[in-house]
């Protein structure tokens, strides 16, 4: 979060606008936008890893495979939204600062 709130008010100070707390709002609802869209979409590894963890009977070689797709898949999500993130969050800030 504050890496985002950075970027948008460095958008801010260059456009020499005074429009921090918009800004700041539309920061904070992108990267809420970014960790849900990040974690909760594409469960299936999810669902294995979390029954593994709870004790329940899966195997081991399953759930070792699952962890590693699910990190792998959080991963490559976590690129490419926050690359669409930042660009979307750069023009619509760079739009509301005029």
């Amino acid at each position: 979060m504050p890496i985002y709130i950075l970027w948008s008010f460095l958008i801010v100070a260059v456009e020499k606008s005074g429009d921090y707390g918009d800004a700041a709002a539309v920061t904070v609802v992108a990267a809420t936008v970014l960790l849900w869209v990040g974690f909760f979409l594409g469960t299936g590894e999810r669902r294995v890893v979390d029954r593994w963890a709870a004790g329940q009977a899966v195997d081991r070689a399953t759930a070792l495979a699952a962890t590693y797709a699910l990190t792998r898949k959080i991963s490559v999500r976590f690129l490419t939204i926050n690359a669409v993130l930042v660009g979307v969050l750069s023009a619509v800030v760079g739009a509301i600062v005029g």
